[in-house]
């Protein structure tokens, strides 16, 4: 079969796919495979029926290919090639006309073959592949869309011919990415344990481009279905991010209480396990950071109820031992006092057994009728909470603290941007994926509505529409102690949401400055970052710097924050090979090129510069 539409000719045989434009060329491996839940895999060759017809509209040129009849599986299935007649982009759709139960998943089309050249990946903040160099990476969440895994839904390709393809998935909740022997594809979830409805991706391709103009071009995407909400934008109903883009983070916990059925509980030290600090001191420290010079930070405060990470979602009352509502009440006010800005960590999917209104019947619930359970955190034995009644507990909670007079200007909630999303079979409240995205967002519309500025663990396009910042939002190598210098972080997320949320950054120095990462990427410094957990989610032993010099350090990237924030980052350069000196550049003309080897940073901005 043959289709030509534009600059782009389509060709499908023997199960190969290729698309050409100019003298550029992709060409998948095969058409595609089925993968079931005991491990067995049949590729779409095998089906002994298989008919191409031509599909046609007014808007696209295309066929479809449909599967029966095989010999092994009760199953059948049609795939659809259409080329869109204005965008010339390439419309991918995958449905199931028969189902199977006992599919794990289904990965088409095949991935593209190719020798040389990069991928691009949407893991955290972003990742350069070198496909030649085929590099074992473990993908958090399996790869899938709506994780920590792809804070995009895209992927992207670059062929040593400098040819490039976006491709990006429509209908993403139940979608996945693998990256194999450093071939890259998409593999299909049931929803729910079915298929249920058409996967639809989209593929663009480029003549010439590099990552830079798929990030643009996935950016347009985006801004034409409404995902594009800036921070200005955000500002009309949260006055609150004018002061937001000034600050400099604190992260402070109050009360730790590590369970005995707690992975973290060490039963050699018991002293190790719990630890409690008032209210009182807190606010006393953060007096100090103002002596110190520090005009505008704002408090994340973990641990202000029972403890941190217990009882959740009944985490009240807040905490009797170290002040009870009236401390956190009297912080609230200081620091306010103090012009700084203050919110609190919450949490509204680790559902622990020790929950006052704890009952399995609300825990997320697998087809197979099971729940999920683990007691990997310090409040011990858990489930997942269903996301479609988290907005519930969320209305109940900060109405209790709202009772209480407790002036918060922002509230982190706990992974949802973070960890994958959940779907749940219980016929009370049944769930999808998709239904879960849109319940976690749910809670922080909740809070908006409430005038606080919602954040969550990191970033998620499904969630750019209200959040307004996050804990942080990385590069995969900061998560780690050890990681393949051949993997280049890129900005990938901030090429395409810069303008839109407030992303503040680690600044400690491990081997190489993180400072100037966050000068690089136009966020916000953390002024001090107490890691919940040792040695979990970036938080290693890296040494420590003086409070002057955290000081100092935190005025050079606020001051670069302020004249950056809510400004679109228009191109990011690596200057060398290896990606050790840097450059990205904002819509307002602002420019910071970094050098990690020299620890130095320079800031232009037309004929004034600024060197470090």
């Amino acid at each position: 079969m043959l289709i030509q539409v534009g600059p782009l000719t389509v060709t499908f045989e023997n199960e190969i796919l290729c698309i050409q434009t100019g003298q550029a060329c992709f060409k998948t491996q095969a058409d595609g495979m089925i993968v079931m839940q005991e491990g067995t895999m049949f590729a779409f060759k095998d089906f002994a029926s298989r008919t191409i017809k031509p599909y046609c509209s007014g808007t696209f040129e295309g066929f479809y290919v449909e599967y029966s009849n095989h010999p092994s599986l009760a199953l059948a299935l049609r795939t659809f090639y259409l080329v869109d007649t204005t965008t010339y982009a390439l419309k991918l759709s995958l449905l199931v006309l028969e189902e199977n139960d006992a599919i794990k998943e289904i990965r088409w089309p095949f991935a593209f073959q190719v020798e040389q050249g990069y991928h691009v990946l949407p893991l955290r903040q972003g990742l350069l592949y070198p496909i030649e160099k085929k590099i074992p990476l473990d993908i958090p969440f399996q790869g899938q869309f709506g994780s920590a895994a792809a804070y995009l839904a895209m992927l992207g390709t670059i062929q040593s011919d400098g040819s490039a393809v976006l491709m990006m998935a429509q209908t993403p909740w139940d979608t996945r990415y693998y990256l194999e022997d450093g071939q890259l594809g998409f593999a299909h979830l049931p929803s729910l344990g079915k298929m249920r409805y058409r996967r639809d991706l989209e593929y663009r391709f480029l003549a010439k481009g590099d990552y830079n103009d798929l990030a643009r071009m996935y950016r347009d995407t985006l801004k034409a279905k409404g995902f594009i909400r800036t921070l200005a934008e955000k500002a009309v109903a949260l006055p609150a991010i004018h002061e937001l883009v000034r600050s400099s983070f604190v992260h402070m916990g109050i009360c730790t209480y590590v369970q005995p059925d707690s992975r973290f509980y060490d039963p050699q030290d018991p002293t190790k396990n719990n630890s409690l600090v008032s209210f009182a001191t807190r606010q006393q420290e953060m007096e100090n950071y103002r002596k110190l010079g520090m005009e505008h930070l704002y408090l994340h405060l973990d641990g202000w109820g029972i403890a941190y990470d217990n009882g959740h979602p009944d985490v009240m009352p807040i905490n009797e031992k170290a002040g009870g509502a009236k401390g956190l009440r009297d912080l609230a006010c200081r620091l306010h006092e103090l012009g700084y800005l203050f919110g609190i960590h919450d949490q509204y999917r680790d559902y622990y057994h020790r929950a006052k209104s704890y009952d399995l019947e609300y825990s997320v619930q697998d087809v197979d009728g099971s729940h999920y359970e683990h007691c990997f955190w310090a409040g011990g034995v858990q489930n997942y909470l269903c996301a479609s009644l988290a907005k519930d507990y969320v209305q109940r909670n900060f109405q209790i603290l709202k009772n209480e007079t407790i002036d918060l200007d922002g509230a982190y909630l706990d992974v949802f941007t973070c960890n994958d999303l959940d779907e749940c079979a219980n016929v009370n409240h049944v769930m999808s994926r998709r239904d879960c995205a849109l319940a976690r967002e749910a809670c922080f519309w909740y809070l908006i509505s409430q005038n606080i500025m919602p954040s969550s663990e990191e970033v998620n396009e499904w969630a750019m529409r209200s959040l307004v910042f996050c804990h942080y939002a990385p590069y995969e190598f900061q998560m780690h102690e050890q990681f393949p210098e051949e993997l280049v972080g890129i900005p990938l997320f901030n090429l395409v949401f810069h303008d839109c949320l407030v992303i503040p950054w680690m600044m400690d120095k491990p081997k190489d400055d993180y400072m100037l990462y966050a000068l690089l990427n136009g966020g916000a410094p953390y002024f001090r970052r107490d890691g919940a957990y040792p040695n979990i989610d970036g938080s290693f032993e890296n040494g420590v710097l003086t409070p002057e010099e955290q000081v100092e350090r935190c005025q050079i990237v606020s001051s670069f924050h302020e004249k950056v924030a809510g400004v679109a980052m228009q191109s990011h350069r690596l200057l060398d090979p290896k990606g050790r000196r840097q450059e990205a550049c904002f819509a307002n003309g602002w420019c910071v090129q970094i050098d990690l080897d020299q620890g130095t940073y320079h800031i232009t901005r037309k004929e004034e510069s600024d060197e470090g």
